[in-house]
């Protein structure tokens, strides 16, 4: 459905003039798409919410060489549903008190009528979901009824924004795209292909030389230890049991002779 067949019929249910319903439309189309592109959400009771994600950077694996780099992405998500109201964790969005304000103050009216016009413009928007019409909005985008399949009504809508919209709200990501990049084969754990460990040459060179001079060192701390054991062998066991024995009988004569003297 184009925009001129939808202010017809939001005039019919209003009961206001098309130019007034057309200023009002193009007046909450402006305000939401001004949102958005400020990075604010919009959350509309009774309605649906608009809320700005990001997509994270998507790796997938091609084959065992390849595989596709998918950069980041901001993105509008619409969630249709008649029974949202205001809960959202973040203080700033654009709610429908908002919209109903700026109708006041420019048809110069109070809150309670602007707000009835701003239902009303809303709930004629449903009309058209619920009997599975597409609606395409300037400068805003485009939204898709999915048809529901069983008796029960299950309303699903997607939202498509226009391009200078979604290229506004991605403009940090705009110039990164997809990419095909090589990579080293992935040897799983359960691969008998699995790389063999080598010891590189140099940490084998560098390693024998300091085995080397730990050599040397030891064969210096012998031969500086090797004069105190000579010396020590030089004075046998035989010599030391000699000494002794001559010592303790020069001892023993000694005492004698004191004996004698006063006997």
């Amino acid at each position: 459905m184009k925009k001129d067949n939808l202010i017809k019929l939001i005039s019919k249910s209003s009961g206001q003039k098309r130019k007034k319903c057309e200023s009002a439309f193009d007046t909450i189309t402006l305000l939401i798409s001004k949102s958005l592109r400020n990075k604010r959400n919009v959350v509309i009771d009774n309605f649906g919410s608009f809320c700005i994600k990001r997509k994270k950077t998507e790796i997938i694996i091609i084959g065992n060489y390849f595989k596709k780099v998918i950069p980041p992405e901001d993105y509008i998500s619409f969630e249709y549903s008649e029974n949202i109201v205001c809960k959202e964790e973040c203080s700033d969005f654009l709610d429908l008190k908002e919209i109903v304000s700026a109708l006041s103050v420019q048809f110069n009216i109070n809150k309670e009528d602007a707000g009835i016009f701003a239902v009303c413009i809303f709930n004629t928007i449903i009309d058209c979901f619920r009997k599975n019409r597409n609606i395409e909005i300037p400068k805003l985008g485009e939204f898709k009824t999915i048809k529901s399949i069983s008796r029960e009504f299950r309303q699903s809508v997607n939202f498509i924004p226009v391009k200078k919209l979604a290229k506004n709200i991605n403009h940090y990501f705009n110039d990164l795209n997809s990419e095909v990049q090589k990579y080293k084969e992935i040897y799983s754990e359960y691969s008998d292909s699995v790389p063999e460990f080598k010891i590189s040459e140099e940490f084998m060179s560098e390693y024998k030389e300091m085995c080397n001079e730990r050599e040397d060192i030891l064969k210096d701390e012998v031969n500086n230890n090797a004069g105190d054991g000579i010396r020590k062998k030089l004075i046998s066991d035989e010599l030391i049991e000699l000494h002794k024995e001559i010592t303790n009988s020069v001892s023993s004569e000694k005492t004698e002779k004191r004996t004698n003297l006063w006997g």
